[in-house]
């Protein structure tokens, strides 16, 4: 189980990466050039120290440690241009900022995103990360619905309520 105390110390991509690995993701950190994505239409992102941190159960998820913040901008049109380059598996994206005091999960191809200020996380926070834990899923486990479901603060907003009526 995933705490708050995890998360305030998951300020780098290799904590990020322990991080999924406690969650039951196969998570390798291996440095990439980001330009070398600039080939594929609205792909390329600058400023950026670019990781790819793992590829499992239709999911390619990749962490980038700004240098400035003006990055921010270019890591939807990263997810949208690899999304349109593979559409089989669900581009995603962890994305630090220069000060390293917040984490932010991007997915759905960059229409999607949590933002963690990792000082003080909340607790919906702490409850849509942990929600991407892997371990006792099934062996079928899609990691495009899980990532989805995290990010979608509506669903999870609607789960609380179905089981707070559930358990009156």
């Amino acid at each position: 189980m995933i705490t708050a105390a995890d998360l305030r110390f998951c300020r780098s991509v290799d904590e990020a990466s322990r991080l999924f690995t406690r969650l039951g993701w196969p998570a390798a950190p291996r440095r990439i050039d980001p330009g070398q994505w600039r080939s594929i239409e609205g792909a390329a992102i600058d400023g950026v120290d670019a990781w790819h941190l793992m590829r499992h159960a239709g999911v390619d998820l990749y962490a980038f440690e700004a240098r400035d913040e003006r990055s921010r901008a270019s890591v939807t049109p990263f997810l949208r241009g690899l999304s349109r380059w593979n559409r089989v598996l669900e581009p995603s994206a962890l994305y630090f900022p220069p000060s390293r005091d917040s984490m932010s999960l991007y997915g759905c191809r960059g229409t999607r995103r949590l933002d963690v200020a990792l000082d003080t996380p909340s607790a919906d926070a702490v409850d849509r990360i942990a929600s991407l834990e892997l371990r006792g899923a099934s062996a079928s486990v899609d990691g495009r619905s899980l990532f989805t479901r995290a990010l979608d603060r509506e669903a999870t907003g609607r789960r609380f309520f179905e089981r707070f009526r559930r358990a009156l």
